[in-house]
């Protein structure tokens, strides 16, 4: 995730106010936001930190219905009671519920090429229609919340997307295959969203605290998503060794891992000068990714979840 930092500029309006515009001129007719130039814009709390809980609640409960009724359906094909404990369509293995090109993949590759696929797709329309980009944009004053969850997908260059894209599918299929989500299509969905929301919101709250000028530009990128996916591969297997780029040698996962937290807490309060890094989000992605895999999200999370949709459905004779 990354600030655009090079094309705000401020035009005089009247004696009292100002218009800052996100980006180069050409999109300077896509989104206003205007505030007084001596008193800082304000910022709301309250209000995107519950949307963002509530959304979250939302994608979980929605993905974990729509595995519970996949699974219920694979179940009735079987002998036996139908319980929510007898079923599990994330161990079926590969290529048992479809066909076609995606066919041959489990649910969490199925999911990890959806995801990969809206990126790309949404930066090509983004290159086409230039306009579009700033519909995905977060910016803190523009008092729009859903910014918080479709800034995921929106990338600013083509390298933006091309290193998020290779850490996406570098992380991604480990992290799949892990004991935490076991192939889980939905479970793994569940988290990338809702991890790229609160990343979001991490970066939100960070511009409505002291010192917050860089804060308020427009933020883009998948990065604190997939700092999350690194959080639980990490946590998973600190001992796993990572080769880093310009560094002799490797690292293991738990020294990058504690690495990567300790440099975004500096950024996220501090800054360094010319790195215009979304530290606020990746430090929230990374702490999301590692709280997730220590306190056993898949046990205190997911399943209950996934409980209260079988029971739900079966309440309302869906299933």
């Amino acid at each position: 995730m990354l600030h655009s930092h090079h094309a705000i500029r401020r035009v005089k309006l009247a004696p009292h106010l100002g218009k800052r515009r996100p980006f180069s001129s050409k999109h300077q007719h896509i989104h206003k936001v205007y505030f007084h130039p001596e008193i800082p814009p304000p910022i709301r709390v309250l209000g995107p930190t519950l949307w963002c809980f509530g959304v979250a609640g939302i994608i979980y409960v929605g993905c974990a219905t729509y595995e519970t009724y996949q699974e219920v359906q694979e179940s009735k094909r079987r002998p036996g009671p139908l319980t929510v404990k007898g079923t599990n369509l994330a161990s079926y293995g590969r290529g048992t519920t479809g066909t076609g090109l995606l066919g041959d993949l489990t649910g969490a590759e199925k999911a990890l090429v959806t995801i990969g696929a809206l990126n790309i797709g949404i930066y090509g329309a983004a290159r086409a229609v230039p306009r579009t980009i700033m519909t995905f944009a977060h910016i803190p004053t523009s008092g729009r919340n859903f910014t918080m969850l479709t800034s995921t997908f929106g990338h600013f260059g083509a390298v933006h997307l091309a290193l998020n894209m290779f850490a996406l599918f570098s992380l991604g299929h480990p992290v799949a295959e892990s004991p935490t989500f076991t192939s889980s299509g939905s479970h793994l969905t569940a988290f990338y969203l809702s991890t790229g929301l609160f990343a979001t919101l991490g970066q939100h709250l960070r511009a409505a605290a002291p010192r917050r000028s860089i804060w308020l530009l427009p933020t883009l990128g998948a990065s604190g998503a997939i700092m999350g996916l690194f959080g639980v591969w990490a946590t998973l297997y600190p001992d796993n060794r990572i080769g880093v780029m310009l560094l002799p040698g490797s690292l293991t996962a738990g020294e990058v891992l504690i690495f990567a937290i300790a440099f975004d807490a500096w950024g996220t309060v501090f800054g360094f000068p010319y790195i215009k890094f979304a530290h606020p989000a990746h430090l929230t992605g990374v702490l999301a990714g590692a709280a997730y895999v220590h306190f056993d999200g898949k046990k205190r999370l997911w399943q209950p979840t996934k409980r209260l949709a079988f029971n739900s459905m079966k309440r309302l004779s869906m299933i």
